[in-house]
């Protein structure tokens, strides 16, 4: 682990080296974490989650936004349906399920929370 000011960097990350890390940063509950995951290309999303969850003590949520790139559709490379709410829901579905994230969440009794379907709480957006 190598310190720059108050940045820390770590290469060859493992879940021991993740939770000291974590641990380094004293966080207090509720912790918000935000992924910020990209594609149906899933490496590592997962695992990663997985030793962040467990080296984060007392209430955390999962968060992240709407992922044009997150879906079936995506993955058999061909065209999304939309940006509706019905197929949001429907990509969340899918790539929580397919990248394993749904198990981890499980696992870890943590929520996952769309921030978009958040800011459509009042209804979808509106094309000018």
């Amino acid at each position: 682990m190598k310190t720059y000011g108050k940045v820390i960097a770590e290469s060859a990350v493992t879940a021991e080296k993740l939770a000291a890390l974590i641990a380094a940063l004293d966080l207090k509950p509720p912790v918000l974490i935000k992924p910020n995951w990209g594609t149906v290309e899933c490496y590592t999303e997962a695992d990663i989650l997985d030793w962040t969850l467990a080296a984060i003590p007392g209430e955390k949520l999962v968060i992240e936004s709407h992922g044009w790139a997150r879906n079936e559709e995506t993955l058999r490379d061909q065209p999304s349906g939309g940006l509706t709410r019905a197929n949001l829901r429907k990509g969340n579905a899918w790539f929580l399920e397919y990248s394993g994230i749904n198990a981890v969440l499980a696992k870890h009794h943590v929520e996952f929370l769309n921030l978009t379907e958040e800011v459509w709480a009042g209804g979808p957006p509106t094309r000018s």
